[in-house]
């Protein structure tokens, strides 16, 4: 996603380490990791979570600026 371009300068540990510190909730944690991690597109994260696209797209805006913050 472009809003997140400054995850593609870090490394994947260092990602899952925000998302694990700053993401309370198992179910959105995996939800990032998928997206942000795997590289799946928020439809393909969607279905692999079941939850709606719009549904899927708050959380990953949402918990996505929250661990962005700890970035900049």
């Amino acid at each position: 996603t472009r809003k997140f371009k400054e995850f593609d300068d870090i490394p994947n540990s260092q990602l899952e380490h925000l998302i694990n510190e700053y993401v309370h909730n198992r179910k959105y944690r995996e939800m990032l990791y998928s997206h942000f991690i795997d590289g799946l597109s928020f439809e393909a994260t969607a279905e692999k979570h079941n939850f709606s696209v719009a549904q899927t797209k708050k959380i990953i805006y949402k918990y996505g600026d929250k661990v962005l913050k700890y970035i900049r």
